[in-house]
């Protein structure tokens, strides 16, 4: 198992974060989001939802998502970016 999900972490999170967070994910329709994440938001629900938004961006072949691998140079994943 990837232990996804499994830490029991609450963060403090302010109105102006909140909609920092939903000005830049989609959902639906719209063209921003309106997740509740102020006052305080599970860091598990944050992950899952960053997923799903980065998923769509992977689905329409920007990108990928490779979890449970470490990255030895980080500079060598802009070796083939244009």
């Amino acid at each position: 198992q990837s232990g996804y999900g499994s830490r029991r972490v609450v963060l403090a999170i302010s109105h102006a974060t909140q909609d920092l967070l939903n000005t830049h994910m989609m959902s639906g329709m719209d063209l921003t989001s309106q997740h509740h994440f102020a006052p305080a938001c599970s860091i598990n629900l944050i992950e899952e939802l960053l997923r799903e938004e980065f998923s769509k961006y992977v689905s329409a072949g920007f990108g990928s998502l490779q979890l449970g691998q470490g990255i030895d140079s980080p500079e060598d994943l802009l070796l083939d970016h244009d």
